[in-house]
């Protein structure tokens, strides 16, 4: 059990979900949530994520990626339209590379990181995207994106703040940063309790819902005109609420 928050600091934690099982491993983890700033998150954190992280995870079938492609392209246009010409986008966690290819093709110079080289692979060597493995400390905190994307990314950081703060300064003036997560707080999450779906212990370290994502947005010294949420119930998306 975890006994600070670690988006807070708070001692006054409850827990959520005593057992809360893998659908991967098997294995049982909890679900504590802070009283102080509502963050929701997975404990005991494991020591090596490893074995939670099959070498097929967020591999696709032929058929689920042209959908995907789809999406993403209707994505692509939409965030495209809050711009006065496409600029430079930077994703992080870009997976397959899906949504930087498809942002590419409305003239966005795109480039992206994943955390592992095989995570890396199809975006290099099918899509020829631009993408580095490793961290945001590879980057100088330097203003040179003017959008940068974290989809389905953010609930996976073992530090979520820390990963705000840093992408802070990489953000242009103008920039606009869009973030994608499982919404903690939504109706089917309540409704599929410790086995929701999105719950995805321990892959997801973080459980957001509105309040707690904005009080770490609040500590992590975004401007909150920058920042817009996608908080997702299901597979398809809700709409862009900018806060």
């Amino acid at each position: 059990m975890t006994s600070k928050c670690p988006i807070c600091a708070s001692e006054s934690l409850s827990t959520i979900y005593s057992v809360a099982p893998d659908y991967i491993t098997g294995s049982v983890f909890q679900v504590q949530k802070c009283s102080d700033c509502s963050t929701a998150f997975t404990t005991p954190r494991p020591s090596d994520v490893s074995p939670f992280y099959p070498e097929k995870y967020r591999r696709y079938n032929p058929i689920i990626l042209n959908i995907l492609k789809i999406f993403y392209n209707m994505r692509a246009a939409k965030w495209s339209r809050g711009f006065k010409s496409p600029g430079v986008v930077f994703e992080m966690g870009c997976g397959d590379g899906i949504m930087l290819n498809s942002l590419r093709m409305y003239g966005w110079q795109v480039f992206g990181n994943e955390r592992i080289l095989g995570a890396a692979h199809f975006a290099r060597h099918q899509l020829n995207v631009p993408i580095f493995v490793g961290g945001l400390d590879a980057l100088s905190p330097t203003p040179i994106a003017d959008l940068i994307i974290l989809f389905q990314v953010l609930e996976h950081l073992e530090d979520p703040l820390k990963t705000l703060k840093q992408l802070n300064p990489l953000l242009k003036p103008a920039g606009k940063l869009i973030i994608g997560v499982p919404n903690f707080g939504g109706w089917q999450a309540k409704f599929g309790g410790a086995k929701w779906l999105h719950l995805d212990v321990p892959r997801h370290l973080f459980h957001f819902s509105p309040q707690s994502f904005h009080n770490a947005l609040m500590k992590s010294g975004l401007p909150k005109t920058q920042v817009a949420i996608n908080l997702s119930n299901t597979i398809h998306m809700d709409g862009l609420k900018v806060y």
